[in-house]
This record gives C-alpha cells, sequence and structure tokens, in this order.
C-alpha cells in the first residue's frame, strides 16, 4: 500500500503496538464468552473437574431448585481468602446451572448490616461473624429450597472445607431431589447412636451414623437397649442390613439375618475381633456359622498388623514419651484399596485400629473379592497383645514379615447356602438375660412374627469390613470449633467408605466417588520407606543393647551368687563390665548414626526435590529453546 510509506517508522510501531492490544482484548472477550465452560484441571486427583455423580444428581432433578448464595462484599474487602473462595463457588455453580438445563435457580445476595438481605439471610438460618469492632457482621453461606418446602443449609462456608466444596454442593441438592431414600435396617451392641447413661450422661451418636441420615431412613431393630432375642424376622421393606458388632444374639435371630439375605436382602457388616469402642470385646461368635456359610472366616482372636503402613503413636510415661510405629494402628492408601470395585474406587486413605483378618471358606460357592487389604510386610498376632495398654515398641520388636497381605474387607457375592439347612433352629427353653430382665425366649416367640418359610440358598450381596473401631470420630475427623458451630475435618474416608457401602447396596451410586474426594493424602513413598527401614534398623539395635543388658544383669547374679553376695570383684569380673560399658557407648553411637542417616537421607532427597521443582521448568524451557534453534540452523529448515 502507498500510503504506508508515507508514515514514519515509530508512527508504524505505535500503531502496530495499540492495533495488538486492541486485539488482544477482543480475542480475550470472544473467547470467555465462547470457551466460558472450557476448563483445564492439571491436579492429580482432579479435583477442579465436576465429577459424574454430580452430573448424575444434577440431571435427575424434577422440579427447580432455589439457591440463594449470600455473600458479604465488606467480608471479602477484609478477608481477602474468602472473596477467592466465593469467586470459587459463584464458578462452580454457573456450571450446575449449565448442567441443570432449568433445574437450579441461583440468586446472590450481599447482606449489608441492617439490610433487608440481611434479615432474610438470618432467617433462613445463614450465619454471620464479626468483621468489625462496630459488631457488624459478614456473611457467607448458602440456602437451598425445593417446591415441597425442604430446606438444606450451609451456614457458613469455612475455608478449611473448600476441599469439600463440591461434596457440600452436591449432597444438599441430592437430598433435596430425592424423593424416596432407602431404608437401612440397624443391629448393633454399641451405642453408636448415642447413649443416656445416668452415670455418664448423654454420648453424642457417632458423626459417620450422622453422615447417613441425610440419605438414609434408618430403623433401629436391635440397640444396646434392646432385647435381642425379639428380633424373628427381618422386615421385607429393609432395603440394607447394616450390622455393627452385634451382641448377644439369640439363633432365632441370626437365623433371622440368615433368611433374609437368601431372600435377596443385602449386607453391610462390621465385625470386630477387638474393637477398643466395647474394651477389646470381639464379635458375637454365634455369627461363625453365619460367616462360613458366606464363604468367609474372622478369627476371633487374631487381628491384622501392617510395618509398611504403620500409624505414629505417642506412648511411654510423660515424662518418657516417644513415638514408634504402632504396627496395629494402619493407614492403608491407594495401593491397598481395590480401585475396581464402586464402592472403593477414587478412595485413598482409610485408617483402621487392631482390625481383623477375613479369609475365605475352601469349597464355598460364593466369590469373594478383596476389597481392603494390608502390604505385604503385615503379620497376624494374637488379639489380646492389643486389648488392654499395648505397648507399640514391643510389637515392633517382635515384627516378623508374613510376606502376603492380609484382607481387611471383603465383597461376597454368588449362590450362599444357609448356615440352617436343617431349617429354623427348635426351641430349646433357652433363656436370655438382658438389662438385668430374664426373658423366657420360647414365651416371647409365641408373640413375634414368624421367620416364613426356610430358604435353603440364594443369590447373596454382602460387604463385610473385619474392624469397627474406624467408625469412629478420632480415627477420621477431626472437629474444630467455628464460632460456636463445631466443623467436620475428614482426614481419612471412613465413613465415606461406610456410606457408599450403603449406598451402593442399596443401589444408588451417585455420590459415592464424590465422597472420597477432599482428603489430601500425598505421602512420599520413598520417604516413607526410608523412616520405616530406619525404625527397624533402631528397633533391632535397640533390641540387641536390651539383649546384652540382660545378660550384663544375669553375670552381674552370678558373680554376687559366687562371692556369697561381697561386692569386691575380680580383675576378670572388672573387665567384663568395662567392655560391655565400653560396648554400650559404641551402641548408642550406632543408634545415633542411624537417625543421622535417616535425617542424611531425607535432607538429600527435600533438596534433590526443592532443586526440581525450582529449576526443572526454566531447564525444560531452555532445552526446548536450544532444540527450536537447532531445528531452525538445519539446511533447508526455511524451505
Amino acid at each position: 500500500m502507498p500510503w504506508l510509506k508515507i508514515l514514519h517508522r515509530p508512527t508504524l510501531a505505535w500503531g502496530s503496538l495499540i492495533f495488538a492490544v486492541i486485539l488482544v482484548l477482543n480475542m480475550n472477550f470472544l473467547l470467555s464468552e465462547v470457551l466460558n465452560a472450557v476448563r483445564i484441571d492439571l491436579t492429580d486427583d482432579k479435583r477442579f473437574t465436576i465429577s459424574e455423580g454430580t452430573f448424575e444428581t444434577l440431571k435427575r432433578i424434577d422440579e427447580p431448585i432455589r439457591i440463594n448464595v449470600y455473600f458479604s462484599s465488606l467480608l471479602g474487602e477484609r478477608a481477602p481468602p474468602y472473596a477467592q473462595h466465593f469467586d470459587r463457588v459463584r464458578t462452580l455453580l454457573t456450571q450446575y446451572e449449565q448442567i441443570a438445563d432449568g433445574g437450579l435457580i441461583v440468586t446472590y445476595h450481599d447482606p449489608e448490616p441492617y439490610s433487608r438481605s440481611e434479615d432474610r439471610a438470618v432467617s433462613e438460618r445463614v450465619r454471620g461473624i464479626p468483621i468489625n469492632r462496630q459488631g457488624e457482621l459478614g456473611y457467607f453461606g448458602i440456602s437451598m429450597s425445593n417446591s415441597v418446602d425442604g430446606r438444606e443449609v450451609i451456614g457458613f462456608l469455612d475455608l478449611d472445607r473448600e476441599q469439600f466444596l463440591e461434596y457440600d454442593l452436591t449432597s444438599r441438592i441430592f437430598k433435596l431431589a430425592s424423593n424416596k431414600k432407602p431404608v437401612v435396617g440397624l443391629i448393633t451392641g454399641l451405642g453408636i447412636e448415642g447413649t443416656v447413661d445416668p452415670n455418664e450422661g448423654v454420648t453424642q451418636a457417632w458423626l459417620f451414623f450422622r453422615e447417613m441420615r441425610p440419605f438414609f431412613e434408618i430403623q433401629t431393630l436391635i440397640d444396646v437397649n434392646e432385647i435381642p432375642s425379639k428380633l424373628t424376622r427381618i422386615p421385607d421393606h429393609i432395603d440394607v442390613l447394616l450390622l455393627v458388632q452385634p451382641l448377644g444374639l439369640s439363633p432365632k435371630t441370626i437365623y433371622a439375618i440368615d433368611q433374609y439375605v437368601l431372600r435377596g436382602g443385602k449386607v453391610a457388616a462390621f465385625l470386630d475381633p477387638s474393637t477398643l469402642a466395647a474394651a477389646g470385646i470381639s464379635y458375637d461368635e454365634k455369627l461363625v456359622p453365619l460367616l462360613n456359610s458366606w464363604g468367609i472366616d474372622i478369627a476371633r482372636d487374631k487381628v491384622a498388623t501392617d510395618l509398611k503402613n504403620a500409624r505414629k503413636s505417642e506412648t511411654g510415661k510423660r515424662d518418657e514419651r516417644v513415638f514408634s510405629n504402632f504396627i496395629a494402628s494402619i493407614a492403608l492408601g491407594n495401593e491397598n484399596i481395590n480401585q475396581n470395585d464402586v464402592v472403593s474406587a477414587g478412595i485413598e486413605k482409610l485408617n483402621f485400629m487392631t482390625p481383623g483378618i477375613i479369609t475365605k471358606v475352601e469349597g464355598a460357592g460364593t466369590q469373594v473379592t478383596d476389597l481392603l487389604f494390608t502390604s505385604v510386610q503385615s503379620m497376624v498376632i494374637d488379639s489380646k497383645l492389643v486389648r488392654s495398654s499395648p505397648d507399640p515398641v514391643a510389637l515392633l520388636r517382635a515384627f516378623k514379615s508374613g510376606g502376603v497381605p492380609l484382607t481387611i474387607a471383603s465383597r461376597i457375592s454368588g449362590t450362599a447356602k444357609s448356615a440352617y439347612p436343617d431349617g429354623a433352629p427348635t426351641l430349646d427353653q433357652e433363656v436370655f438375660y438382658t438389662n438385668d430382665k430374664t426373658i423366657d425366649l420360647e414365651h416371647d416367640l409365641r408373640t413375634l412374627e414368624s421367620p416364613g418359610p426356610h430358604v435353603a440358598s440364594g443369590q447373596v450381596n454382602i460387604i463385610v469390613i473385619a474392624d469397627v473401631d474406624m467408625l469412629q470420630d478420632r480415627y477420621w475427623v477431626k472437629l474444630r470449633e467455628f464460632f460456636g458451630e463445631q466443623i467436620p475435618l475428614p482426614h481419612a474416608s471412613n465413613a465415606a467408605i461406610a456410606v457408599s457401602a450403603l449406598e451402593n447396596l442399596s443401589g444408588g451410586t451417585a455420590l459415592i466417588a464424590l465422597r472420597a474426594r477432599g482428603i489430601d493424602d500425598r505421602p512420599f513413598d520413598l520417604v516413607n520407606e526410608l523412616q520405616v527401614n530406619a525404625e527397624q534398623r533402631f528397633r533391632e539395635t535397640e533390641r540387641g543393647l536390651a539383649n546384652e543388658l540382660k545378660k550384663l544383669e544375669k553375670r552381674i547374679k552370678d558373680i554376687e551368687s559366687s562371692s556369697g553376695g561381697s561386692m569386691v570383684l575380680d580383675n576378670d569380673d572388672r573387665q567384663v563390665i568395662q567392655d560391655f560399658r565400653q560396648r554400650t557407648l559404641e551402641v548408642r553411637g550406632e543408634l545415633r548414626e542411624v537417625k543421622l542417616a535417616l535425617r542424611r537421607d531425607i535432607d538429600q532427597l527435600s533438596e534433590a526435590l526443592r532443586v526440581v521443582n525450582i529449576a526443572g521448568v526454566p531447564i525444560i524451557f531452555v532445552i526446548g529453546g536450544l532444540f527450536a534453534a537447532l531445528m531452525r540452523r538445519r539446511p533447508g529448515a526455511a524451505k
């Protein structure tokens, strides 16, 4: 173009720059509109990718669900992290609206102090927190409602639960969109529902039980306050039977469970050979024939230990406390969790305490699939070693790997035969003692429901986990106090796998994968291996020193006996003691070297990781640039 020759070179440069800026702004606007829903999630666990469970939940909404989001702009100004969290909430809910296609109606409110919006937030149970000295409150909560006056509220979106945001939103939408909850029948010998004791007062329900309530209608068939002999038939409307360490069951009740399963009923059972929740009591031995008929056995006097997955435990007296690996307290990672089963897929961390061992019964017609299992560095020990004041150091010293993994949880399917081949058990004038009352079983059963016609065999679907302590709060969750409210912060997926097992057995799968999200478990496997190996070496050396100490004590006693109680020692005896003292100093030096070697190995690994993290990306770009330059210099590259 001739007119371009008239323009000065600086004018062309500035004009090109302005044109480029305009082009970039227009392209940015165009891409933000066209590719609004396109996102790239580079996290390893796809934390920012909407799960299939959320898609399924949003697609099944029949009637619109209204969502009111309350966020105080003043709170965002005073605390920028909350503003960033609000942006993520808004982005996620925008995606939810697009997926639901009219099923969600989201409205945003800024509840300024003393405004109608603030009154509405308070009326919908959204909670404010003080943000200044004048006592003004900042709000960041969500209220959801459906067309039948059902309401779900997140009183305050705490930053500590940010990683659980998708689950917190989707689970509440799921509850509002669900018309009928599956019915779970509960049989337990523990106070998982909470207890009222004249001496101890009121005990809260276990948190995992509270996690169940929104998703299931729970009907207690037998608990610590019920008479076990009164249950002779599991009602047909029960979708899933939940067994949590049942105790004192009558043969008629066990027969009722047997027949329920063979009639097509589903069972999730938590049975423990040594539950700390009940002073080390094992599960009811009368259940053994029932388990055998299902094709499995759980030894009532054995527990599993695992050196590789052992959790740290504090032991010793107050002034001499040390941390040591407690091999009966196990934290399983994803390599010890069956990722091919829908219940356990996606779960990355589970904590267990003195779990039992599930073995398959030879000749059984059922198919037993391992869901959870230890590492090969495991060992079977007697349950009495962990029932009362266990010694983690002594257990670690005595550890000898069995070389094979031990099964902690299994799914049982296929055809099973009745544990009562001759039909219902007869009434033998059995007498049971419950709550200080004597029950004449024969008289009692005459007034109860008939078990129905005997079923000799049938298709079964059962999940058995050989641990009950894992359901206790302290093994999977921490409760943080936040302005008078307890915020649960899970550090393991124990409750998730329990609730997911019930959901799967009852026919639902929408939230199974979503429940496992948010549990941060990215261990440095190499560091853990270094620590375990050093711990073994340390304890082996310590054990050698202890043996030498015993030998010295015996030698001194022998010397005292031979000298008639005199403490005058000859030269040989003095030399023995002096040699041992020298050996003691050497062993202590070896112990220090083991610990220093461990620290050196970990420090070297940390330094290598730091170098890779800082210099790795620039090095890759430099290598890429050099490669591109070499390619351009090749003959014919410009053609």
